[in-house]
């Protein structure tokens, strides 16, 4: 196989698992709405990027809740 492949989707998983850390984190510690979790999570991102930022955070949110992180009741205030 592509050993160059399989690193480059390594690296990317990993990010992607920080990402979803930083956001499980904001959450936990009171983050109001998704915008407030974009601002925080997303802060090397350039804010024209943000409405897809959005996008993720909230898919994450989905996400945390059926893997039983945070509260559905949570996740359904921050996606309402």
């Amino acid at each position: 196989g592509d050993v160059r492949g399989t690193g480059v989707l390594l690296e990317q998983l990993a990010h992607r698992r920080a990402r979803e850390a930083s956001i499980a984190s904001t959450i936990e510690q009171g983050a109001e709405d998704i915008d407030a979790i974009v601002h925080l999570v997303y802060r090397d991102v350039p804010a024209a990027m943000h409405a897809l930022a959005r996008l993720s955070v909230e898919s994450v949110c989905v996400k945390l809740a059926k893997d039983g992180r945070i509260p559905t009741a949570t996740a359904e205030r921050l996606l309402a």
